[in-house]
């Protein structure tokens, strides 16, 4: 079937034609009778070919067919052989209206009958979109040997191979293609007589693993991301051959077999998203980052920010809120063109200020501000309802975290300890362990809880009980705002003031295994060479391994988000930085999980 505008449809393309041969007789009626010159025999055998020709009827992508030809077919031509000796060549019409034809709904019956001598033969047939073998070669079926024995009936299959012009791909699935071969009418090419298809990288790094077609799936390639991933953009090439046994049509003039049918694959390694406080807005920038007057690609209003929380989920689903937005949530999922406002303010729960986290199970946790101790409000999907509290053991939060179990963690600022709270999360804390100075934040770092303080880092071996004491503290200077792990699982501190260096602003690194006392094996002091941005207010890691830090103090442009990328050292420079008007005091950020597109 030729593609129609606006919808993509499928003509079946399907082959019967058999050799049949029986003892004596004449030709019946309906057959075309040929007349054959061969040697004289005492015993010759009527032999009959017959073909069917499909008529236009819909049916999906993935129908198989035991043989090809193409509903545009006319005629076809045949030439046998007994050896080197062509002992027939004829021209046939394949219409309704050609002799020896008949029609139904489903289509074109046609019958050749031929009187051989019982022996082993070859054929070849090609057939034609135009009448008496003209117009352009659909299919063709060459030198297919078969044998004639006298007294029984004989059935030779055959099939003929498609002969592809066009090799069309189309979107299966978010990592997946589908391919087909069209013939010359825009007929797909399908079944046992269709090419098989191989994709192979064409330009740019080679970003994908691809899993090339299958006996059960022929027309399917799908693509993964390698490990460790990479970004940027691949193109791969899709080009068609016949497996031994068919006539390889791709021989033939015009076919469109080697010329590839382009694929392009992206790999972008996340979006950073940015709690722009100043201006009440999240603005999102892809990364890895492409030059540092990049603009954002995602930009959310709506909410008086001041002092911005944000969070995000596993799948990318992006949290936002604020000290000014009436209890109001903003839920943002990919690709963030249509946010949800979501009024959990029923609890009184609305003096945000801090970031949040998300729980395996979707639960989002926001620390509250509110009299006389402050709370955790929970929102669970779809996030459409009032927020709960979590008040029994709070003391003005200002962090929490969540384990693989759901289990929350609270990082009390004022009593100097750490809540623990299993699901519902209603029956008051499990277990409250004490901290060495005032917590900040907290986070899970695999088996390991670490709270951020006012001038350390408590490290705590899960799971915790009440009388669980560090395993690991390091002594600091100044005050820890943020922490990230990276793929190593290396610690990384964010410092805005105060700092181990005496800067203004400092991010250090300290490898695992941790010991008492340990030092920074990596201080990136702020602002960076060729940037004025400072006083990191957090960091993070894309998926393939760069390291973000957003500044929030500069007298111009009042914040920066800057990119190290590479073996990160002490002496490392920013790969990219945007230092711009739009970012206002930028206090939180997280970043999405990176991204494989797969484009036909």
């Amino acid at each position: 079937m030729k593609r129609q505008p606006g919808f993509l449809t499928i003509l079946t393309a399907v082959a019967a034609i058999a050799i049949t041969a029986c003892s004596g007789g004449t030709s019946g009626s309906g057959t075309l009778p040929v007349s054959v010159a061969s040697p004289a025999t005492a015993m010759r055998s009527r032999t009959t070919f017959s073909i069917t020709v499909p008529k236009p009827a819909p049916t999906s992508f993935s129908a198989r067919r035991p043989a090809y030809i193409s509903p545009a077919t006319q005629s076809m031509t045949i030439s046998i052989k007994q050896g080197a000796t062509t002992i027939l060549s004829r021209t046939v019409g394949l219409s309704a209206s050609s002799s020896g034809c008949s029609s139904t709904l489903a289509d074109v019956a046609c019958t050749l009958m031929l009187s051989l001598n019982p022996g082993s033969y070859t054929a070849s047939i090609t057939t034609f979109d135009g009448s008496n073998g003209g117009g352009t070669a659909l299919s063709t079926a060459q030198n297919v040997t078969f044998t004639v024995v006298a007294n029984q009936n004989n059935l030779v299959p055959l099939t003929l191979s498609g002969i592809p012009r066009t090799i069309l791909v189309t979107a299966a699935g978010a990592h997946a293609v589908y391919v087909l071969a069209q013939d010359a009418d825009g007929n797909f090419i399908i079944g046992s007589g269709a090419p098989a298809f191989i994709a192979a990288r064409s330009s740019g790094p080679s970003l994908v693993a691809i899993t090339q077609p299958t006996s059960s799936a022929p027309n399917t390639i799908s693509f993964a991301s390698v490990s460790p991933p990479l970004a940027g953009a691949e193109t791969i090439g899709i080009t068609a051959s016949f497996p031994a046994g068919l006539t390889n049509t791709c021989a033939i003039a015009g076919a469109a077999c080697t010329n590839p049918a382009a694929v392009t694959a992206t790999y972008s390694s996340g979006t950073a998203f940015l709690a722009n406080n100043g201006d009440g807005n999240v603005l999102g920038y892809t990364l890895p980052l492409t030059g540092n007057a990049q603009a954002p690609i995602v930009t959310l209003s709506g909410m008086g920010f001041l002092e911005s929380g944000i969070a995000m989920n596993s799948s990318g689903t992006l949290f936002t809120w604020g000290y000014e937005s009436g209890g109001s949530t903003i839920v943002a999922a990919p690709p963030y063109v249509s946010p949800q406002v979501v009024n959990n303010s029923a609890t009184g729960l609305n003096l945000a200020y801090y970031p949040g986290t998300v729980a395996a199970n979707g639960t989002l946790f926001v620390p509250e501000n509110i009299a006389p101790a402050g709370a955790v409000a929970v929102l669970t999907p779809p996030y459409n309802g009032a927020a709960t509290a979590v008040t029994a053991g709070t003391n003005y939060p200002t962090g929490t975290a969540s384990d693989a179990n759901d289990t929350l963690y609270v990082a009390n600022s004022e009593a100097q300890n750490i809540t623990v709270y299993a699901p519902p999360y209603t029956s008051g804390p499990e277990a409250t362990i004490s901290t060495t100075g005032y917590p900040n934040d907290v986070f899970i770092f695999g088996k390991a809880l670490v709270v951020s303080e006012d001038a350390s880092i408590d490290i705590f071996t899960l799971p915790v009980t009440s009388t669980s004491k560090p395993t690991t503290t390091f002594a600091l200077t100044g005050s820890v705002a943020y922490l990230a792990e990276d793929a190593k699982g290396d610690l990384w501190t964010a410092c805005p003031v105060g700092c181990l260096g005496g800067t203004a602003g400092e991010v250090d690194e300290f490898p695992a295994p941790f010991t008492n006392g340990e030092k920074p094996a990596v201080q990136l002091t702020m602002p960076a060479r060729g940037f004025t941005s400072f006083c990191p207010a957090s960091i993070g890691f894309d998926a393939i391994g760069n390291l973000y830090v957003n500044n929030i103090g500069n007298a111009s442009t009042q914040s920066g988000l800057l990119e190290y990328s590479g073996t990160i050292t002490s002496r490392s420079t920013p790969t990219f930085g945007i230092e711009t008007g739009e970012l206002r005091f930028a206090a939180g950020m997280v970043i999405s999980p990176g991204v494989l597109t797969i484009t036909p």
